[in-house]
């Protein structure tokens, strides 16, 4: 079917701001159509890759609406997330009253595409009826929610995306030398390129590159990053970022605010994991009735934010696995804005994809029913081998009687480098982490159990609990979850960071170790689905950096973003597994 395309059109908001915006119009009587409305910062006309897109749903029936959010591209204004609730209302209200709407509006699109619909349907437009939010930032809170993990900054994606919106800035291309310079940063980022054409072989030079980052990558204090100085809102909105607490508070309004059928998609690698199922969740916790929770949705596949098995490293997980997004969107509108589908009340709610047993579950809440939370403990190597700092020990059901501690040194000057994992700056997914564990290091403390005798099933919330102490007034522990496999590969599976004065969950204010204080340490190890097979084995690292895919800890206590390279100091840090302080992960074992 032929589509018309109308525009751009200068869609004005509520303080005269005109937003640029291209209207998809089916090319047949029949009209009027309901609306779908994209809002992104990343560029929406007819050259962009929201192209496509909207072509496809306006030749099924939709009157497709692309926009530009302030300040970006060809809309006017400065680009401020903040705004993003009262432009989508008024954008909803304009789409309304047109000729070619029935009255209908649905929203739809990624990450930050995922943010405006949240930010707009807690404003409640009339019209506004379904959301299809995939790999966003679904949580509803600023920046301070995806760009921190328990107080910890997430570095490299937090860089490489305000970098990346900043480049395209109109302000960068008026000066020159300033654009220049912006170029010159963002083609010293790691190039992802090779690594989507071939995933498997071309993260590897990738993966064992990255403490080679560029000299603004390492800027120390990161809130002195001067690369950002000539777009002032940009470096406002980075400073603001880095001074903010480690837990977040959550936006007014909140979950209970959103009242609009929402179907979420989120990956095991993608770094809005958290924030998808805490929405989903909530979305159901604050439903006025059965009908209404079971009208939300959650899917959940291997992936990071491109939604491609192939690009999550070595899980194996096959072509099956991968979204056929467009499908699944026009399934979901059809149903809420066109014709309803009978058969959709008796569908699960939750599907999700188990790693390992490379299969599709469905379920009716998440976490699934069936669960077994299941403590592995952590054991020493024994007494002979428990002073050298990676002495390897040993993961088992069995509680600890009486274990001697194990220590460690961590020094921000080298920290562990990122291999996988949560990320969109570098190659997300589960990677061999053999370079980075306690065998190739003296920082990383390894804990592995015996050979699997039967298959396990660990599907759901990771956490562990730590006991340990540290030198230093602040410091950060990592936990990873491995699966070593027995041709010898060690694959991650899932990982937590938590930075020690954020020890208190909702805590605003910083709270200081006591050096050499025994702490409990709950860390967030988000959530996961996999199978363990038999023959494989668990096994849990443990270490106090992750980078550049989080910042690291200068150890000195002070104040976010003060730290010079000179205030630098290393920390010994000591992990308990006794009877006393037993020292765990727990495992929801289906």
């Amino acid at each position: 079917m032929s589509v018309q395309l109308v525009g751009p059109v200068m869609v004005p908001v509520r303080d005269g701001t005109r937003l640029a915006t291209d209207v998809y119009l089916p090319e047949r009587s029949g009209g009027p159509w309901p609306a779908l409305l994209l809002r992104t910062p990343y560029g929406s006309g007819p050259e962009s890759a929201a192209h496509e897109a909207a072509q496809q749903f306006a030749a099924w029936g939709y009157a497709v609406v692309n926009q530009d959010v302030r300040g970006r591209y060809r809309s006017e204004g400065h680009f401020d997330a903040e705004s993003e609730g009262r432009d989508g209302y008024d954008t909803i209200a304009w789409a309304t009253g047109q000729p070619w709407c029935n009255g209908k509006v649905g929203m739809y699109g990624p990450s930050y595409m995922a943010w405006t619909q949240f930010a707009a349907a807690r404003q409640h437009p009339p019209g506004l009826t379904a959301l299809f939010a995939v790999v966003g930032d679904h949580y509803w809170r600023e920046f301070a929610h995806w760009g921190r993990h328990d107080g910890v900054l997430r570095q490299l994606d937090l860089q490489s995306w305000f970098l990346g919106v900043a480049v395209e800035d109109p302000r960068v291309h008026t000066d020159a030398g300033v654009l220049a310079q912006f170029q010159a940063a963002f083609t010293q980022l790691p190039d992802l390129e090779a690594w989507r054409e071939a995933p498997r072989e071309g993260a590897y030079p990738i993966l064992d590159s990255v403490l080679t980052m560029p000299a603004w990558a390492d800027v120390w204090p990161l809130r002195e990053w001067p690369l950002l100085r000539p777009v002032p809102d940009y470096f406002a909105a980075w400073q603001r970022n880095f001074a903010a607490p480690g837990p977040p508070a959550a936006v007014p309004g909140g979950a209970g605010n959103i009242e609009v059928p929402t179907s979420l998609v989120g990956g095991w690698f993608d770094i809005f994991l958290a924030g998808t199922i805490a929405s989903y969740q909530a979305l159901v916790a604050n439903a006025p009735d059965e009908r209404a929770a079971r009208a939300q949705r959650l899917l959940i596949g291997p992936w990071g934010p491109s939604l491609h098995a192939e690009l999550s490293g070595e899980i194996g997980a096959g072509p099956e696995a991968d979204l056929d997004q467009l499908d699944a969107q026009r399934r979901w509108f059809d149903h809420w804005l066109q014709q309803p589908d009978p058969d959709f009340d008796l569908e699960p709610p939750v599907r999700y994809y188990t790693m390992g047993a490379n299969a599709w579950r469905t379920c009716c809440k998440w976490p699934p029913g069936g669960i077994t939370y299941t403590p592995y403990y952590l054991h020493g190597p024994g007494d002979r081998a428990a002073h050298r700092p990676n002495a390897r020990g040993t993961l088992s059901r069995r509680a600890p009687t009486w274990d001697r501690p194990q220590r460690y040194t961590y020094d921000p000057h080298r920290p562990v480098p990122t291999r996988g994992g949560n990320t969109i700056g570098l190659p997300w997914g589960s990677y061999d982490q053999r370079p980075v564990t306690g065998e190739a290091r003296d920082d990383v403390l390894s804990f592995t159990g015996e050979p699997l005798t039967t298959p396990l099933e660990v599907t759901g919330p990771v956490q562990a609990i730590l006991y340990a102490a540290s030198s230093a007034p602040d410091t950060d522990f990592t936990v990873k979850l491995l699966d070593v496999r027995p041709d010898g590969r060690m694959v991650n599976v899932c990982a937590g960071i938590i930075r020690a004065r954020y020890r208190h969950a909702g805590q605003d204010s910083s709270a200081p170790l006591h050096p050499e204080r025994v702490y409990r340490f709950d860390v967030d190890l988000l959530a996961t689905s996999y199978l363990f097979r038999p023959g494989h084995r668990l096994r849990v690292d443990i270490s106090s950096s992750n980078f550049p895919q989080f910042d690291r800890n200068a150890n000195t206590g002070r104040p976010l973003g003060t730290d010079r390279r000179a205030d630098v100091r290393t920390a010994q840090q000591t992990i308990y597994h006794d009877a006393l302080r037993p020292s765990h992960i727990l495992l929801p074992v289906i």
